[in-house]
């Protein structure tokens, strides 16, 4: 496991940055500490302020996002405007160094909502009063609005997004980890049943998704009523069930079948109480579709990661998601044959 928490670590920022954060923004600093981070190209670190000793979050950006900062369009502050408004807990922006690549936000501490499930016996109803505040965010951000002038609006989880990231499993996992070849049928059938699952997906209604709705990116505050949302840069329309199932089956979250079907009925039956949309009537068979797509896409990452990233713990949590994975009839090679392929292969 590589995360649990943004526990600082004892690994001391450049020197340069103290001196020129001061001066920028008047702070006085005892101390700049590691901050243990996530898969992305961003590192994190805590700042301790000098005078009362309260900490904020110094975001270090690379490339891209580096870039976008410098001109001012880095689409995580437009985003976390965005939700803000919308009374979603976030860590608002507080400076910025446009030089350095540098973003200081607001510190929600060290507590991830996947700390709330280690190492702990936890019944079903506890398991659903630690989930519940999560699926009020969703509940929330379904709330915003599309307008064609913000960023998450020129993206989409359309057709071509779909079935991108079913290539992006195949190519990273099954071929880069695995080393795994598909023969004609299986990659036929890969390919056919690929379509269709992305077809299917795209047709449904789209809304606000943060994309990456998963218990390292809720931050709980210290009397754990509170739950804040990070990582939401690459929000973007998307079915209304993806944020759901990206949570409820969350593979570094230790749940039993038993517990993880117990969630996902309760849940369900939450969000069609709290919704007069109609948004989640069909919740049930749409999460089922969705998931496949969601944990392949996962897989894919964790592959990603291990090759390109060099960060091979994420593999640990390749059997917890692929295990989710409900056998389905429409989809016989993605629901039973693959993921036998990906546990006999994987597990040798």
């Amino acid at each position: 496991m590589e995360i649990t928490s943004r526990a600082t670590i004892n690994k001391p920022a450049p020197k340069d940055w103290k001196f020129a954060i001061e001066q920028k923004t008047g702070l006085k600093i005892l101390e700049i500490s590691w901050l243990a981070g996530d898969g992305s190209d961003r590192s994190y670190y805590r700042i301790t302020l000098a005078d009362n000793e309260k900490t904020l979050v110094l975001m270090q950006l690379a490339d891209k996002d580096f870039t976008a900062l410098k001109k001012n369009k880095y689409e995580w502050v437009e985003i976390e405007a965005i939700l803000n408004k919308h009374n979603i807990l976030t860590p608002r922006p507080l400076h910025t160094l446009q030089e350095l690549g540098l973003l200081i936000i607001e510190d929600y501490g060290n507590q991830m909502l996947e700390s709330l499930f280690l190492n702990k016996e936890l019944n079903s109803a506890d398991v659903m009063k630690n989930i519940k505040p999560a699926l009020d965010l969703i509940l929330k951000m379904q709330t915003i609005s599309k307008t064609n002038s913000e960023c998450w609006t020129q993206r989409s989880f359309d057709y071509d997004r779909f079935m991108w990231e079913l290539r992006f499993f195949k190519k990273n996992f099954v071929e880069g980890v695995l080393q795994y070849k598909f023969n004609r049928k299986e990659n036929d059938l890969f390919l056919q049943e690929a379509d269709s699952l992305s077809k299917n997906l795209a047709d449904l209604p789209q809304v606000f998704t943060h994309r990456d709705f998963h218990s390292r990116n809720i931050m709980v505050t210290e009397d754990e009523n509170l739950y804040a949302l990070i990582d939401f840069q690459d929000a973007r329309l998307g079915p209304a069930c993806y944020d759901f199932v990206s949570l409820v089956f969350d593979s570094y979250l230790p749940l039993s079948k038993e517990q993880r079907v117990n969630l996902f009925e309760a849940s369900c039956s939450y969000l069609i109480e709290q919704t007069s949309n109609h948004m989640f009537d069909n919740v049930k068979p749409q999460s089922l579709i969705m998931l496949v797509q969601r944990q392949l896409k996962a897989i894919g990452s964790f592959g990603y990661l291990k090759i390109e990233k060099n960060k091979p713990l994420y593999l640990d949590y390749v059997l917890p998601a692929v295990s989710t994975i409900e056998p389905l009839d429409a989809f016989p090679f993605l629901t039973k044959e693959l993921p036998k392929i990906v546990k006999k292969h994987f597990q040798n």
